[in-house]
């Protein structure tokens, strides 16, 4: 089983394939439908605890690795607009805005502006 925490900005004019993302986010939380809506809906980023484990796939019978399903799954919200990154576990809000000017510097805007967020919302 992989689990990992993402920050997870969805558009703000809600102009996607809603149900797709919502049903990937609902695969990858265990969300019910109402609070997967709900998440997917908020403004800003919001930071995500993901869970994955090999699976099936229903329609091929055919064996899944946690990390594939991840990856597809992550593929199909960023193929809708939603930006993804994966969040790093640090232990301070120091360490969290230092990880934010590495990405500014290194032009990773998107991990940048989800940590800016992070240490917004802890702040």
């Amino acid at each position: 089983m992989i689990s990992k925490h993402y920050t997870m900005t969805f558009p703000a004019d809600h102009n996607y394939n809603r149900v797709a993302v919502i049903k990937v986010v609902r695969s990858l939380t265990g969300l019910g439908l109402k609070e997967a809506k709900d998440l997917t809906e908020k403004e800003g980023a919001q930071l995500i605890y993901v869970r994955a484990a090999d699976t099936v796939n229903p329609y091929t019978n055919q064996p899944v690795s946690a990390k594939m399903f991840l990856e597809e799954s992550i593929a199909e919200l960023r193929r809708n607009g939603v930006v993804v990154c994966e969040a790093v576990r640090a232990g301070t809000l120091a360490e969290v805005r230092k990880l934010a000017s590495e990405a500014l510097l290194r032009d990773e805007l998107d991990m940048a502006v989800a940590l800016i967020d992070i240490v917004r919302k802890f702040s």
